[in-house]
């Protein structure tokens, strides 16, 4: 009899979970937004933002969001907006989202990552696989000056992902005039 009525118990209790209970704190990639070009500059001003939603399409709001630049060994964090990381490693930018699930990163960096990809994840989930990020430090000291300006010269006209600062897909005037925006820039 006590056999009978734990497992209707366990019945009972198995009917009141639904599938949102179940997936209430766990991020969905196909219901959330990531930033698809992400610009880094050593001050930490160029923002990646990120809408986090479950997969029941509530805010995500349980756990951090990360940025994992592991992929991209030429490029230099600056000092993370928070000192937290889900492993330790120093590749990574980790914040947590607003009671809206939303959370603007500033990734302060320098250097360049050809070839390379950004992951973004919530709580562990995979949330995005960014292209190779555009860098205003393109020489990867920290800072943004007349140097950085002679590459990004050199490269218009060019295809190279880690000068194009418009995501347009070529390195042109208007890139350059973008980076001229950020000349004196450091990280802190």
């Amino acid at each position: 009899m006590r056999a009978v009525l734990a497992s209707m118990a366990l019945c009972l209790a198995a009917s009141l979970v639904t599938p949102r209970d179940v997936h209430a704190n766990i991020p969905s990639a196909a219901l959330s937004f990531v930033t698809a070009h992400v610009v880094i500059c050593p001050a930490g001003d160029s923002m990646l933002v990120v809408v986090a939603r479950t997969a029941s399409g509530t805010p995500f709001v349980d756990g951090p969001i990360w940025v994992e630049t592991c992929d991209c060994p030429g490029l230099q964090l600056g000092p993370p907006p928070v000192c937290s990381s889900p492993d330790g490693t120093s590749c990574h930018v980790v914040m947590v989202p607003d009671v809206y699930g939303i959370v603007q990163i500033p990734i302060s960096g320098g250097g360049l990552c050809p070839g390379g990809s950004l992951r973004v994840l919530g709580n562990g989930v995979l949330l995005a696989i960014l292209p190779e990020p555009a860098c205003f430090d393109q020489n990867g000291d920290l800072k943004v000056d007349e140097v950085d300006v002679s590459i990004v010269q050199s490269k218009i006209g060019s295809h190279d992902p880690g000068a194009d600062f418009d995501g347009d897909g070529t390195v042109t005037a208007q890139d350059l005039a973008i980076l001229q925006a950020h000349l004196g820039h450091a990280s802190p």
